[in-house]
Formats: C-alpha cells, structure tokens, sequence
C-alpha cells in the first residue's frame, strides 16, 4: 500500500490528472479548519506549462491525497508559489470546511431580493444534525435560478428531515455566516462534531460526505512500554490558557437591549475566578444565551490535554483512522504521566508523502 495523488474539480469533483510530490503535507481535524501544502518539480518537463497552470486554478482544483487509492484529505487550492531557480512549484491547499467562512445561508444577490430568499432562514423542530445539514444546504444553493450555478458543491449532507427539540431563526441581516453558525450549533450543549470526509463516488468523483452528531469511529489500544508497540513517539500537550469559571453569553441586540447569559455554573470550581464573554448571534433571549455561555464554561473548566502520537501507516491504515475513534492508551512508572490506560478520543490525523503519521487525541473530562 502506498500514497497517490490526484487534482480533481472543484465544482464536479472529475478526476483531472494523477500527479506526484516532491514532499508536501495535509492535516484533518474535527470542527475547525486544517489545511496543507506539497511541492512539485517541474524540470522533469513530465507536462506542459499549460497542465500545470490548469491543475493548480485557484479555488477552482482540488488536491486528493488517497492510501491504497482511498482519498484520506483532500485540499482545495488556495495559492501556488513558484521558484524559477528551482523550477519548485508549492501548491496551497485548505479543506473544504473553510468554504464555508465565505458562504450565507443566502448569496449576495438574495439578500434584499425576496423573491428569491425570504429575509433569514427559519430552522423548527430539528435534530441537531439536521439543523447542520440546513445551513449547509442554504449556504450551497444562493440565490435561487440561473446564473448561480456556482454555488453547489459536491458535498453529501445529513438528513434535513430529522425531528427533535432544536428550533433557530437565522436573519440575513445579522450576516452570519455559514461558519458561524456551525460554531454556534458545535457550542451548544451536547452539539455536534462537524467534518467533511472526501472519497470516491459511484461514478469515480470526488465528494465529500458530511458526518455529523455525537462522533465515534474504532478502538485502538496503545500499550506505550510494549516491546512491538506502534507507537513512535508521544508527546502530552496540557494547555489551561482557556480554562474558565465563567462565562457571559453575548447574544442579539445592543446595549440596553442586548440578550445576555451569565453562568458561573462550572461547580465544583477547580481554578481561582478567570471569566470571559462568547458572542453568539443566535441567542435571541438571555435564557438563550446563558444556556450557550454554560455549555462553553463546561468545554472549557479544565485544562485542555492533547497528546500527539506518531505512527506509521504501513502498521496503523490512515483510512482506519476515523475522527472520533476511542484511543485507550496505556504507560508505568513514567515521572509525569500516570500509570494505567487513558481513554482519549482522535480529534485530529495529519502526515505528508512519507509512512509517518501524527494522530491528535483529546481526554474528555466529565
């Protein structure tokens, strides 16, 4: 098994061409944006000026990095540096998440048109995971009609029709974008993971398939002082720079009008005082806002713990690897880290050309 790599379209997914880096590298990660970048060599002269020019538009190409011809990231392009001395040419790509920091859930033509979008986009009675694939939908259809067909992309969404208790309002004057309220829906309490996971259609096209709610993929069991453990390296990352006993919840409105939610409900406290403010432009009330403050100070009451593990993928497949996997990872007698196993969860998986493969887990404290 070994790494391929493919420039497919943007907006159709086609398979372009099948390339080869000289080195590169690619990061996946739950809820927020990753992005990457690979160097290519033109002196071999392998294609024309005109090839390359094409594969790597702007936006408009997408680099697929695929194990065993499974696509693991795929990057929309966003810059290509080129040195002439070297004939090197860097390829700049981000995932497809990051779309969506410039997507409305109505297109710019929409917005004071209400002909073609009403004036916000009204979600009621909807599971959470379909309040996700709602807000996806409208930031890919814009305005309705010809000439938007630029607006979709080939990505697959969750139900749209699923019930539950989640009801919002989401008005065009409040511009908020897509992005937004994906934090928003992610910051609730009990709300749900976001990711994009690129892979090969029926027809042989890239797309990418929503996975959204409570996220889970497979056990893996890390033994760290095993003899054949897999593991190359484990570094513990513990950060307390969010840690929080408070939060105020910063919702609609201005001044004396302004919906807000106060909670210092992180008990028992574990830290002296340290409060802050989360602007959510979804709250319309201060209930609302308050219910969204007191979520954001239980993700953020202890410090943070991230390790980062090093595998191979010739020993640990990269498609195995799905965010949201459980991994328990035992260790003894070391001067810092406790003894015994550790549940953490994989938030994050990042490599380059090379077998080595960096997996970021997360402990989860309740």
């Amino acid at each position: 098994m070994t790494w391929s790599y493919w420039f497919c379209d943007t907006l159709t997914g086609e398979k372009q061409l099948e390339v080869e880096p000289a080195g590169g590298s690619w990061s996946r990660r739950l809820n927020v944006t990753q992005s990457g970048s690979h160097v290519f060599s033109l002196g071999d002269r392998l294609h024309t000026r005109a090839t390359w020019r094409a594969l790597t538009e702007t936006w408009n190409r997408v680099l697929v990095q695929c194990w065993d011809d499974v696509p693991v990231y795929a990057g929309v392009v966003t810059g290509r540096p080129y040195d002439r001395d070297t004939q090197m040419l860097t390829v700049q790509h981000t995932d497809i998440r990051s779309w969506f920091s410039y997507r409305y859930p109505f297109g710019v033509a929409g917005y004071s048109d209400v002909s073609l979008v009403p004036g916000n986009l009204t979600i009621t009675s909807k599971s959470l995971v379909s309040a996700v694939g709602l807000v996806l939908d409208a930031g890919l259809k814009g305005p309705i009609g010809s000439p938007y067909a630029i607006y979709p992309l080939p990505i697959v969404l969750p139900s749209l029709v699923e019930s539950g208790s989640f009801s919002a309002v989401y008005e065009n004057y409040n511009f908020q974008r897509v992005a937004d309220i994906l934090d928003d829906l992610q910051g609730l309490d009990g709300g749900p993971d976001v990711e994009f996971v690129p892979q090969w259609s029926g027809t042989d096209t890239l797309e990418w398939v929503t996975r959204a709610g409570a996220l889970t993929g497979g056990t893996f069991n890390f033994d760290l002082t095993a003899a054949d453990s897999p593991v190359a390296s484990y570094k513990s990352h513990e950060d307390g720079l969010k840690q929080v006993t408070g939060v105020f919840g910063i919702g609609q409105g201005y001044g004396l009008t302004m919906a807000v939610g106060g909670t210092a409900n992180a008990l028992p406290y574990v830290i002296p005082a340290r409060d802050t403010t989360y602007p959510v432009k979804m709250a319309a009330t201060p209930g609302a806002a308050g219910d969204l403050a007191f979520a954001r100070v239980q993700k953020y009451k202890y410090a943070t713990v991230q390790p980062e593990i090093t595998v191979l993928a010739t020993e640990v497949s990269p498609t195995d690897l799905v965010l949201g996997s459980t991994i328990t990872v035992t260790d003894s007698d070391d001067p810092f880290l406790p003894d015994g196993p550790t549940d953490f969860r994989l938030i994050g998986l990042a490599g380059g050309v090379g077998d080595t493969l960096t997996l970021t887990i997360e402990e989860e404290f309740v």
